[in-house]
């Protein structure tokens, strides 16, 4: 949700309404520390946790408020990253699973553990959204290609 709504800011400064951003921001804020107060109290996975749900209901205004500005409705807008929330969570719960599986063999060493479910993680969600979207894989890779071509042209004007 972060990645996403790092963005939202930019609505707030094209529509002149960073008197808005602030008032959100100041009430954001305060619910995030209120949050890790009240975690911290069962340790640093308390917090973590704490912090997690003042995420999770923030998430909703956090997105409502600026596309109010711009006459955009939330559900339009997820209704677009359907295919990737879907991967994510499919990635998710293989992730886990694997992860597990593995732990409960024992003798292997959690690095080795990391290792591999980055690895399938990164090889099920590639294969997740190539059966999902694979107009958007597709076209991720050709942007890829044409900004690594266009970096090695200009390397070799610089040379």
């Amino acid at each position: 949700m972060q990645s996403l709504a790092t963005n939202l800011g930019w609505i707030y400064l094209s529509q002149g309404r960073t008197d808005i951003l602030f008032r959100w921001d100041v009430l954001a804020t305060t619910v995030y520390a209120i949050s890790f107060a009240v975690g911290l109290r069962w340790s640093v996975v308390g917090g973590a946790v704490a912090y997690t749900i003042a995420g999770y209901l923030l998430a909703y205004p956090s997105f409502a408020i600026p596309f109010k500005l711009i006459d955009l409705k939330v559900s339009h807008f997820f209704a677009q990253l359907r295919t990737i929330i879907l991967a994510t969570l499919i990635l998710w719960a293989i992730a886990f699973s694997v992860r597990v599986s593995l732990e409960k063999l024992g003798g292997i060493p959690q690095v080795f553990i990391l290792m591999i479910v980055t690895v399938l993680g990164l090889l099920s969600y590639l294969g997740l959204m190539y059966m999902l979207d694979r107009e958007l894989i597709t076209g991720t890779l050709k942007l890829i290609g044409e900004f690594g071509a266009s970096r090695g042209e200009s390397m070799e004007d610089q040379a």
